[in-house]
């Protein structure tokens, strides 16, 4: 088991390189066709502009009580958000966790932020994209505090309090 909690030992039969199938002679002109645009958009500059919209992403969701892993920790290309101690239900320990966040926002409830979000092993891992702007981002934060806020409601229902809902009581 990796520390991410995946299993590492292949499945006997399992065929890790067919892909699910056999070679299929379209994919090499649209693999050809992706790389053109890589190119295009220059991976030497890829890098740096998804780090800079990250970094904006982490600084604001920490206002709304999610922790990133510091830079010089994380990928530049994605960021990873847990529940941070605001978060937390102060009697058991117990996270707010990212998975019912995750729920929310993957359907969208009404909103438009462009940005590619999935929950992994307790985390939400987001996923910008070279086209992602200052508007999205802001879009995404305010779709992630509104997210946040309607699950901690569910959750307050189901007896789930947090610190920072506690102090409001």
């Amino acid at each position: 088991m990796t520390r991410a909690g995946y299993p590492d030992a292949p499945v006997p039969g399992a065929a890790r390189f067919d892909a699910g199938g056999r070679p299929n002679p379209v994919v090499v002109p649209m693999v050809r066709e992706g790389l053109g645009v890589v190119l295009e958009l220059r991976p030497a500059r890829v890098a740096p502009a998804l780090a800079a919209w990250c970094n904006v992403v982490a600084h604001a969701a920490a206002q709304l009580g999610w922790v990133a892993l510091p830079r010089s920790s994380r990928a530049p290309h994605i960021l990873g958000l847990r529940p941070g101690p605001k978060l937390r239900c102060p009697a058991d320990g117990q996270d707010l966790g990212a998975a019912g966040v995750v729920a929310r926002l993957v359907s969208g409830e009404g909103l438009d932020y462009r940005v590619k979000v999935s929950a992994r092993c307790g985390a939400m891992r987001v996923a910008p994209h070279v086209y992602n702007t200052e508007e999205d981002a802001r879009r995404f934060l305010s779709a992630l505090g509104r997210a946040t806020a309607l699950e901690l409601e569910q959750l307050s229902r189901q007896g789930f309090h947090t610190t920072a809902a506690r102090a409001k009581l």
